[in-house]
């Protein structure tokens, strides 16, 4: 404490416990910085470890999970243009159009794991490298003709 500043200093974990799995916590030597050009600064200090245990279990979550299909992704990005269906796919991904057929709605379904975060390696501030999870699946929201039942006629 001096004149016109208080440090107080947190310690503890945080962690996500909607999941068994733990987190592998590696202890590094952490240090608060004293001044920046002359002026006290707030500051949060995190480990690597810690960073990347919230990361992954933050992917876990329900808000980790992303999910498109035409129109939240023409939304996601702020434009009309984006087509997702086996047409627009076939020369990325051929199996759809020719398995399911032209103009099929596709949605897709991504996540994130094995998440590793480390602060100040490599010449960069933050460098995070994860596994990207993607999942395609016909889009029965947009298509009636999709939503028919087994005993109905299109």
């Amino acid at each position: 404490m001096g004149n016109g500043f208080l440090d107080t200093y947190f310690l503890g974990d945080m962690y996500w416990t909607g999941s068994n799995e733990k987190c592998i916590m590696k202890p590094t030597e952490m240090e608060f910085k004293e001044r920046v050009r002359g002026n006290m600064v707030s500051q949060l200090v995190v480990s690597d470890s810690a960073a990347s245990c919230w990361a992954e279990n933050f992917a876990q979550s329900p808000y980790g999970q992303l999910s498109f299909n035409k129109t939240q992704l023409n939304q996601f990005f702020n434009v009309t243009n984006i087509n997702l269906d086996t047409t627009s796919y076939k020369k990325y991904i051929p199996l759809f159009y020719e398995k399911l057929g032209p103009n099929k709605p596709l949605r897709i379904e991504m996540s994130f794991k094995d998440i590793d975060i480390q602060f100040a390696e490599f010449g960069v501030d933050v460098e995070m490298t994860f596994t990207l999870c993607m999942a395609y699946y016909l889009d029965i929201s947009d298509d009636k003709s999709l939503r028919k039942g087994p005993n109905e006629s299109n």
